[in-house]
Order: C-alpha cells, then structure tokens, then sequence
C-alpha cells in the first residue's frame, strides 16, 4: 500500500473518531426511505447503522410507509 494512501486511510479513521466523540450518546434519527428498503445494497445500509449503533450512539429507525399507505 502507498504511504499517502496510508495517510488518508489514517485520516479518514481520525475524523471518524472525532465525531464518535463529539456525538456519544447522542440520539441518531434515521428515516429510511421505501427506495432503500426495496434496494439491493439495503442490508449494507442496515450493517452500517449497527457500526454506530456499536459506536455508542443511541439509534431510532423510523421506516417510510408511503408505498404500504397507498
């Protein structure tokens, strides 16, 4: 690997700490759209909201209903 692709990589792990400190515990909102629910990379999204909530944030799903009202 290429040192400055090194250095990227380290900077990009630095600036996601940060913000997993400036926002611990806090409550994270998430609304979820039909289109991502009905989408292919849906269980990527869902894999990605377990890494914050394993990060200390407080997680609320709110699924959309749109497409089950109509």
């Amino acid at each position: 690997m290429h040192s400055t692709d090194i250095f990227t990589k380290a900077e990009s792990i630095r600036d996601v700490i940060r913000y997993i400190r400036l926002f611990k515990s806090a409550t994270l909102v998430i609304h979820i759209d039909d289109s991502i629910i009905d989408s292919p990379i849906f269980a990527s999204h869902i894999r990605d909201i377990c890494f914050v909530k394993e990060a200390g944030l407080r997680v609320i799903i709110v699924p959309a209903a749109r497409k089950r009202i109509n």
